[in-house]
């Protein structure tokens, strides 16, 4: 019983924790050949929320399925990197 005990708390201890910004939203998925407006170079797609939890998901179409699940992360959990990624 002691060792299930520890690796119970051992297992608790890895599960990762992602800090959310909400945990609702209406999203409108885009797949397209350009991005607007224009972003930075290198970006392959983008997520955009209103504070009414409203948000639009851009992604080019060269970068669709790989960058679906970065962006939607992007719905919950906001900016969490400084750099633009291409998601492959």
């Amino acid at each position: 019983m002691k060792y299930l005990l520890i690796v119970a708390l051992m297992l608790t201890g890895c599960t990762p924790h992602y800090d959310l910004i909400r945990t609702e939203a209406f999203v409108h998925y885009k797949i397209v050949d350009e991005l607007s407006p224009p972003q930075k170079p290198n970006v392959v797609g983008f997520t955009r929320c209103s504070d009414q939890g409203i948000c639009e998901i851009q992604i080019l179409r060269d970068y669709y399925p790989e960058c679906l699940e970065h962006e939607g992360r992007h719905i919950f959990e906001g900016a969490w990197h400084d750099i633009p990624t291409t998601c492959r």
